[in-house]
């Protein structure tokens, strides 16, 4: 009898990529968000993130977006950021700081990236 593996997670993000398990994606959402909010919940980060792509996946690009889609990148993770503040009841004080937690989600996601393709 052979076992057949179990799907956890599927995350497609904006760079076309599939990651199984638990996300990279979510790991760094939980990472980053620990560190602007320390007693955030895991759990609470993931629903809050999920809440969010519900509107994020309305965005449409413009012409100009598709042309420089790391701006359109910025500017869909920077609203990320919003929207789960706005879920999560969080407050921030920090000018920008949809910008700067960007630059933290991307520093953090980018360098611990650990994609691999699945043995079928």
């Amino acid at each position: 009898m052979t076992i057949s593996k179990k799907f956890q997670a599927v995350c497609f993000d904006w760079g076309n990529t599939i990651e199984m398990g638990v996300p990279g994606i979510v790991e760094t959402l939980q990472f980053v968000w620990k560190r602007f909010v320390p007693d955030a919940d895991p759990e609470a980060v993931l629903h809050a993130a999920q809440a969010a792509w519900k509107e994020l996946i309305l965005m449409r690009p413009t012409k100009r977006d598709l042309r420089q889609m790391d701006n359109f990148r910025h500017k869909l993770y920077a609203r990320q950021a919003e929207l789960m503040a706005e879920i999560l009841g969080v407050k921030m004080e920090l000018p920008d700081w949809p910008w700067v937690f960007n630059v933290f989600f991307h520093e953090h996601y980018f360098k611990n990236r650990k994609w691999s393709i699945p043995k079928m």
